[in-house]
């Protein structure tokens, strides 16, 4: 997974969302900062790259991020007005955002997680993240065993966020819902104390193709 440390990798994530329909950015931010700091830092990063990707006034760009819902981009003004998805996510010292294509073809999650001291995690993973999630990581080297567990989780928060869900026990019917999502994870490049994980919708409404003409000027 690519993700472009802004300011200085602006370009390069301008280019990425044109010729793919999706970007993942990050911002570093003060420790400790305030989650509202953190949020506002991502946002003006977001509307960075929507003003200089779709080369629009930033004044023509509206985050929206209401408490429960989804936050999406609406860009533009009018007839003219579009709605493009988004996922935020927050750790520590970084907050980081996908940004995805229009609204309903592309559906999103992205999730930051900080490498911790190890804890017993498997009561969590059987409650959350399923049986069968459990074993395979038992099934790797002990030593290995709770970096694994880190990513699943991680995987599962982005795959909960694509679809709009909250956290919840795992169950038959949260399964069969997360059937349709893709998940890729990987650690952050310049600082492998975090893992981040970036899921996406299966859907034959995701077309790379479509999404990026809609980002060709």
């Amino acid at each position: 997974m690519l993700i472009y440390r802004l300011p200085d990798q602006l370009a390069l994530a301008c280019e990425q969302l044109q010729q793919n329909g999706l970007t993942v950015i990050s911002v570093d931010i003060a420790q400790n900062s305030a989650r509202d700091d953190a949020r506002l830092q991502i946002r003006q990063a977001v509307s960075a790259v929507f003003a200089t990707a779709l080369n629009i006034n930033k004044d023509n760009i509206r985050i929206h991020a209401e408490k429960g819902q989804a936050p999406y981009a609406e860009i533009g003004v009018g007839d003219q007005r579009r709605y493009y998805s988004l996922s935020i996510a927050h750790e520590d010292k970084y907050a980081m955002a996908a940004i995805g294509g229009i609204l309903g073809a592309s559906r999103i999650g992205l999730d930051l997680v900080k490498v911790a001291s190890p804890f017993e995690w498997i009561d969590t993973a059987n409650l959350y993240l399923g049986n069968v999630t459990s074993k395979s990581i038992l099934a790797k080297p002990s030593e290995q065993q709770f970096d694994h567990f880190l990513q699943a989780w991680a995987s599962h928060e982005a795959r909960l966020k694509c679809l709009g869900l909250g956290l919840q026990e795992w169950s038959e019917k949260l399964e069969q819902r997360l059937y349709s999502v893709r998940s890729e994870v990987g650690y952050v490049s310049w600082d492998t104390t975090y893992i981040a994980a970036l899921a996406r919708l299966q859907s034959d409404k995701h077309n790379p193709a479509i999404l990026k003409s809609q980002f060709q000027n």
